[in-house]
């Protein structure tokens, strides 16, 4: 084939204009070679985006179902390399996190496993929990990591379908149950009815069950909601313990196990006898949450299944747009009343340095916006309990907000000005902040942590401590706000 194609390259002095045109045996060598050249260049300008996409030189390869059903686990293998490096790869791929959501709403992110290492190729495996029976939707991710300590962003090449499953067909016709004061919406069968038995405008107690039964049989078959001050309790395990305690003596046997309501945080308390008996108890937003299955109604097991199934978190149709990122979970945070005229933590500047070029004509100010305080205090932490809880909170916060649009800065170019969050850093606290600006609208998102309580071990240097420490944990959401609210 070299030799046909060599022959028929043609310089001026072989192929006059008006030479001999070569026979067609020739011409369809020719064109087949052509052909193979503009496939190979074409492999290549598809292959080596695809491939080498990772500034330093390195190489990923991911490996995704197209779709997954409602309930189950998503996998993604995500291979790594370093084409026509010499060196070992161990160690030079480092801080490797998957981000993914199903919504705005729901940003989460996970860390992978390694499940096998050459010395040129390392392959991992990331895995997405289970959403709920009768989620439906698309799965977006992205992947960040370091070679050689460059941070990259891979895309996700493709998004996860999350199909429809039996459970959601068996919803067929349920009524929807939407509170938004406590933030929660759920679905229930037709022919129930849901009964507001507590406070009336707080609706902290519900009893769900079959309509067209008297008051009695009705109270002793329905499941009930209750919901209360997540104060009153430790922590969620401590909150699971007192319903186990409760039924102690009739129950024989209770059993605690780890679960999830709408990928927050949940502990399942039940029984292993014939009782049925099934409590729900999670965290959310400063409230205990507690869902209770008697299992005296027959099938009322399956039906308290699907509408855990359908249990969602909301935002009011009074709040912003702009949507703020779930709060930690597994921390038992207290809203804490909020004065903007008097607390000064948490401002946000607003300049015209980038747009002015003489500094003495620039102008700043800055601003307490109104909006919610979350705070939360943990105490007697070890030295490595001290450090994970920090670094989880700062990770969690700092990978959500950025990975969906929120910075520490923002410009307004129609405005000439620029939007900065709070910034100030200590050996024993910081707080710090993102803004997003979305329709001509604004919000911020303020975070700070305080370390107390512990034993100062610095003799005179530079600050030094020992625990058992105290950790305070504090989350500012803005109300949302106009831009044009603001001017210099």
């Amino acid at each position: 084939m070299e030799n046909n194609n060599q022959s028929n390259i043609n310089t001026p002095e072989q192929a006059p204009i008006n030479s001999i045109p070569p026979s067609p045996e020739k011409l369809s060598n020719k064109i087949i070679a052509i052909g193979a050249l503009v496939i190979a260049v074409a492999a290549i300008i598809y292959i080596i985006p695809k491939y080498w996409d990772v500034a330093g030189g390195g190489a990923t390869v991911q490996t995704a179902p197209d779709s997954i059903k409602a309930g189950e686990a998503a996998t993604i293998k995500f291979e790594v390399s370093v084409p026509g490096s010499k060196q070992n790869i161990n160690g030079r791929y480092t801080d490797i996190v998957m981000h993914y959501n199903l919504t705005e709403f729901d940003s989460n992110f996970t860390q992978p496993k390694l499940i096998s290492q050459t010395k040129d190729k390392e392959v991992y495996e990331f895995t997405i929990p289970p959403y709920p029976a009768g989620t439906q939707g698309e799965i977006s991710y992205y992947i960040e990591l370091k070679l050689d300590g460059h941070a990259n962003r891979i895309e996700g090449y493709k998004k996860i379908k999350i199909s429809s499953d039996e459970t959601q067909n068996n919803l067929i016709g349920w009524k929807i149950y939407r509170d938004e004061n406590n933030g929660f919406e759920f679905q229930y069968p037709k022919n129930w009815v849901v009964e507001i038995t507590g406070n009336k405008t707080l609706k902290n107690s519900l009893l769900i069950g079959p309509s067209g039964v008297d008051d009695r049989t009705f109270i002793m078959q329905a499941l009930s909601l209750n919901i209360s001050d997540s104060s009153k309790y430790s922590s969620l395990k401590d909150f699971a313990e007192q319903q186990a305690g409760r039924e102690h003596e009739y129950v024989e046997k209770i059993t605690l196990e780890n679960t999830l309501i709408n990928n927050i945080p949940a502990i399942k308390v039940y029984s292993d006898d014939k009782s049925n008996y099934t409590r729900i108890v999670f965290f959310y937003r400063g409230k205990a949450f507690l869902l209770y299955d008697s299992g005296s109604l027959e099938n009322e097991s399956n039906e308290f299944k699907n509408i855990l199934s359908t249990f969602r978190f909301i935002s009011s149709t009074t709040q912003s747009s702009i949507i703020i990122p779930p709060l930690l979970t597994n921390i038992n945070w207290q809203e804490v009343s909020f004065d903007s005229s008097k607390t000064m933590d948490f401002q946000m500047a607003y300049d015209d340095f980038k747009y002015v070029q003489e500094p003495a004509k620039r102008k700043q100010k800055f601003v307490q916006l109104p909006g919610h305080l979350w705070m939360t205090t943990i105490k007697n932490l070890s030295d490595s309990q001290l450090n994970d809880t920090r670094e989880k909170f700062q990770k969690y916060y700092d990978d959500t907000l950025k990975g969906s649009g929120w910075d520490w800065q923002q410009d307004l170019d129609s405005k000439h000005i620029s939007f900065s969050g709070p910034s100030a850093d200590g050996a024993l606290g910081s707080i710090w902040g993102y803004i997003k600006i979305q329709n001509e609208k604004l919000r911020l998102v303020g975070l700070g942590y305080q370390i107390t309580d512990y034993t100062d071990v610095s003799n005179g240097g530079p600050i030094e401590i020992k625990c058992p420490c105290t950790l305070e944990l504090k989350v500012f959401e803005s109300d949302e706000a106009s831009v044009n609210n603001f001017s210099l």
